[in-house]
């Protein structure tokens, strides 16, 4: 069961919500949602695994992602074998990157199956299938068991927003995916907590609504009216929907490219949270009374 995660709250108008303090291993600082999305995917379908699956996991990682080194180490708590396909040009290139050698520290097994990162996918699942069990966690909504292990998780943590004057917050969520911030508003709508506004910004320009719908619309719910279209079934029944919000793909850096930003004493992550917070800065609402989500911090993982 992962914990409630705390608001922290810095100065008279700033509050980070520090899920980047769920430190779950004693070898390592890996943190964050990331890591117990992965810890509860895998823990949740552990028999499976190992019954169905040859107790061996997979899971297509590009070299600068922290996800191979993440799946790896929580293969490594619950005895799973882990392989990490890649995108490289030779098994020595890929090692000299700090998340491959990380993977192979915890016993992963570093696997280059093409040399372009957009053939990864394709090529990772047409040798491995359903021989082993994929973890996509960041990526894949269609199974719905796989769906709710790594959104429950993070819905849940909106408890720690109880009793918070929230309503004159705005809370800003930097984007990945899109399944954390659609978790947190599936969450949001079931416990009927309300902000000032909330935007979720897209660290680097991708528009990630229908990920975010396909969350959203998995618990029932469906977007606000401004990210989607009414259809005429909306006339004759109620349509529960998650709380508006802004949805801002930010171009201003690249998903490669690291930016260095510390808020409250608090270092963020370089290829997530600091363009977000950087964002914020820039368009001038870090001034206002504003709630920064802190979704973790793997920069000790790059």
């Amino acid at each position: 069961m992962v914990p409630v995660l705390p608001v922290v709250q810095v100065g008279d108008r700033l509050w980070l919500k520090r899920d980047d303090l769920h430190v779950p291993f004693s070898d390592t600082q890996m943190n964050g949602a990331k890591t117990y999305q992965c810890m509860n995917l895998i823990g949740s379908h552990l028999q499976t695994i190992r019954d169905k699956y040859a107790g061996t996991v997979y899971s297509d990682n590009f070299l600068q992602s922290p996800q191979g080194p993440i799946v790896s180490r929580v293969a490594k708590e619950y005895g799973l074998r882990c392989i990490i396909p890649v995108a490289s040009d030779t098994q020595e290139t890929a090692l000299q990157h700090r998340s491959m050698q990380l993977v192979r520290g915890w016993g992963g097994e570093v696997d280059v199956v093409c040399q372009m990162g957009f053939a990864l996918s394709s090529r990772a699942k047409q040798k491995y299938g359903d021989q082993y069990f994929r973890v996509r966690f960041g990526m894949s909504t269609d199974s719905p068991s796989v769906l709710r292990s790594v959104v429950d998780p993070v819905r849940q943590q909106v408890q720690a927003f109880d009793g918070l004057p929230t309503e004159t917050m705005t809370l800003v969520v930097p984007v990945g995916s899109g399944v954390v911030f659609g978790s947190l508003l599936v969450g949001l709508a079931q416990r009927k907590i309300r902000f000032k506004r909330i935007v979720g910004v897209q660290i680097s320009g991708y528009d990630r609504l229908d990920k975010i719908h396909r969350v959203v619309r998995s618990y029932g719910y469906e977007l606000p009216e401004q990210h989607t279209q009414s259809s005429a079934m909306d006339f004759f029944q109620e349509v529960e929907r998650v709380p508006a919000f802004d949805f801002v793909p930010d171009t201003t850096y690249s998903y490669a490219r690291h930016i260095s930003s510390t808020v409250g004493g608090v270092e963020l992550d370089s290829q997530y949270e600091a363009k977000a917070w950087d964002w914020a800065v820039r368009t001038g609402i870090s001034s206002d009374p504003l709630m920064f989500y802190i979704v973790g911090n793997s920069n000790c993982l790059r």
